[in-house]
């Protein structure tokens, strides 16, 4: 499923493959079933464990594994 501002996708595609089409300057993958688009990070809170969650506005939150942290750092 993909959310953007103004309407729900549905998709049959795994992540990988949709994930090899975007532009890695503007989406990021911060979990194994979420793809973010960069420009929505607001905020990083990183947790004791490693993991971390990414604040995007209004409060919604969205959970950084450890294997992918690396990537919305770079």
């Amino acid at each position: 499923t993909f959310i953007t501002s103004k309407k729900k996708y549905v998709s049959y595609q795994t992540l990988k493959s949709i994930e090899e089409v975007l532009d890695p300057a503007q989406f990021v993958r911060i979990h194994r079933s979420t793809i973010l688009n960069k420009k929505q990070v607001q905020k990083l809170i990183n947790l004791p464990s490693g993991d971390a969650w990414v604040e995007i506005g209004k409060g919604e939150k969205l959970r950084v594994s450890r294997t992918y942290k690396k990537n919305l750092l770079s």
